[in-house]
């Protein structure tokens, strides 16, 4: 049985769609579609860039369930399963588009898909979002894939979110089959005046999956602006984003805001929020950093929980690759590890970016200590620049596993300085350096294998 909610057919606004507590629909392979307002519904943009953004609110503010105030779709305690159909809800709102809570679920299975669009923040000042998701579940189970995209479209105060996924929320793909990808896009508001105005927050004890063979995960969050840690993608405090089992990839990219202080980050791993593949399945993690002090593309951070940050895992052998102008991997305090035995490669983003090795000049920062302590040993080599890297400079540090230093740009050099050893036991690897120009190794320096 098909089934529909159609709020503010009118047009005029102000027509919000509610499921209280004890709620359901169940339709046995019907469609279930929550929409408002006059306009013909059509394939809604990703909000991925400005142009797609403003194309995106366009497209809610004539089809989304819509709220003068609060929350333009409500799910409280409900439960809706459509078993088979394809679940469609779009949601526009001064606070919430839609707001998913109180151990609701969304589910369908067998060809079923679901797609969430929210819109929020369009007159409101703090903690609104686009799609807001508490202690619930949204799954497919069958090969569907799971589409949320939310925007804020500007909330002025602080805590205005694109996606906001909370306190033990499950987002996934859990069918037995090699299909069913998660889509998830977010971006904050730019209206924001105060901090963590956030593209997409995975926060406390949150997941984000995929258990078919083959299913992938694409997460891409955009900062707005305001003062502070307006943060493109963070999954914090032992929340994660997983591939189980699968043999797809994760790819996650994220796009710091505008800060007028400090922490507009691209991508963040924050108290023991980690991005991991359980097998085969590859980890791309792209960041850029926004404006502000501090504004690192791929960043790990810590306050007080003692939760260790992963990215991959024991069992993960597929490869690693962070891609960023900055990093900071070892924060104030904490630690992030990352894990494979597949490759680890870091590259910059941006075309003849230097890097510099162990306090060696360069844009791109890497520590002694990330050799030693963040970079598990065990990966099949590890992959420092490609061929549009700029000049590396290395000063003396120890390495684990096979590793490549590679200067790739026009006239691109390598210089290495101190003593760079590869360790002890097994640690031992082998050193490959390769540059466009000129290759130099400093008076006294050497490399060596103690």
């Amino acid at each position: 049985m098909n089934t529909t909610l159609w709020s503010d057919s009118d047009g005029v606004g102000g027509g919000a769609i509610t499921l209280n507590t004890g709620s359901s629909i169940t339709t046995n392979g019907g469609n279930v579609l929550f929409r408002g307002g006059t306009g013909t519904l059509s394939t809604v943009p990703n909000p991925i860039d400005v142009a797609s953004k403003n194309s995106f609110i366009s497209a809610l503010s004539n089809t989304g369930a819509s709220a003068v105030s609060g929350h333009g779709i409500s799910l409280i305690g409900t439960t809706i399963d459509a078993g088979g159909g394809n679940i469609e809800m779009c949601g526009a709102a001064d606070f919430v588009g839609i707001d998913v809570v109180s151990s609701s679920s969304i589910k369908t299975s067998g060809t079923g898909s679901i797609a969430l669009y929210g819109l929020g923040g369009l007159n409101a000042v703090d903690n609104t979002s686009g799609i807001h998701t508490d202690s619930s579940t949204i799954e497919t189970t069958g090969t569907g894939n799971v589409t949320l995209y939310g925007v804020d479209k500007q909330a002025t105060g602080a805590g205005d979110h694109g996606l906001l996924l909370d306190h033990s929320s499950a987002i996934g793909t859990h069918g037995i089959g090699t299909t069913g990808n998660v889509y998830l896009t977010g971006y904050g508001s730019t209206s924001g005046s105060a901090a963590n105005n956030e593209g997409v927050v995975i926060n406390d004890h949150s997941i984000v999956n995929t258990t078919t063979t083959a299913g992938s995960i694409f997460v891409t969050g955009n900062g707005g602006t305001g003062t502070s840690y307006n943060v493109g993608v963070n999954v914090r405090y032992l929340s994660g984003i997983n591939l189980n089992n699968s043999s797809g990839s994760m790819n996650v990219t994220g796009i710091g805001g505008s800060c007028s202080v400090t922490g507009c980050w691209g991508v963040l791993a924050e108290d023991g929020g980690s991005y991991q593949s359980l097998g085969t399945g590859s980890i791309n993690l792209m960041g850029t950093g926004g404006t502000g002090t501090n504004n690192y593309g791929i960043k790990h951070s810590y306050e007080n929980t003692g939760n260790t940050s992963t990215i991959g895992s024991a069992t993960m052998s597929g490869a690693i690759t962070l891609t960023a102008d900055t990093m900071d991997l070892v924060g104030t305090s904490g630690l992030l590890t990352l894990q494979s035995s597949g490759a680890l490669n870091v590259y910059p983003q941006t075309s003849n970016t230097t890097i510099g090795v162990a306090g060696g000049a360069g844009t791109l920062q890497l520590l002694s200590s990330n050799f030693t302590t963040n970079f598990v040993d065990g990966f099949s080599g590890i992959n420092i620049g490609n061929a549009t890297t700029g000049a590396i400079t290395a000063n003396g540090f120890t390495f684990s596993d096979n590793l490549i230093l590679w200067a790739g740009a026009v006239n691109a050099s390598v210089s290495l300085n101190g003593v760079i050893t590869d360790g002890t036991g097994s640690s031992l690897g082998s050193l490959t350096v390769k540059a466009a120009g000129d290759i130099k190794i400093g008076s006294g320096s050497s490399i060596r294998r103690d």
